[in-house]
């Protein structure tokens, strides 16, 4: 186990030092830029500041976003137990696998908007066909337990 930390460190480490600063000029001229979209001034909230924080990214204010992915972590709560859900665990399964066929508004507006769609299992009680990235199976009761 001892290898693959050293593994992992050495990976995260490499991808760090691909992060940059900002580029506060490609940042403030798309703000500028959103500011004279007829529109409320920051009626988008969030929005606008993600905005301009791609385009600090990107070093360019006239950023496109052609590539988009949507991650859906699955996951069960052992708290279900005391009854405070509508469903039980086994139907977070039934959801996840929905998100591969296109029986899932996500999926179906995901589709619409050229997005990517990646439901990953980081804790379900069972397992399914999706990306497996279990923290464990599940939590516990936080009734009872820490979860």
């Amino acid at each position: 186990m001892r290898d693959q930390e050293i593994v992992m460190q050495a990976r995260l480490e490499k991808e760090l030092k691909k992060i940059s600063v900002l580029d506060e000029d490609a940042r403030k001229a798309c703000e500028v830029r959103w500011s004279h979209v007829a529109k409320p001034l920051y009626s988008l909230g969030k929005l606008e500041t993600v905005t301009g924080q791609i385009a600090g990214i990107h070093g360019n204010s006239d950023i496109r976003l052609d590539k988009k992915a949507l991650i859906i972590m699955c996951a069960d709560n052992g708290v279900v137990e005391e009854g405070v859900t509508q469903t039980g665990q086994e139907v977070t399964a039934i959801v996840a696998q929905n998100f591969l066929t296109g029986k899932t508004s996500a999926k179906l507006m995901a589709e619409q908007t050229g997005t990517k769609l990646f439901p990953i299992d980081i804790g379900m009680v069972s397992d399914t066909t999706i990306i497996n990235r279990k923290i464990a199976y599940g939590t516990k009761n936080f009734t009872k337990e820490p979860a």
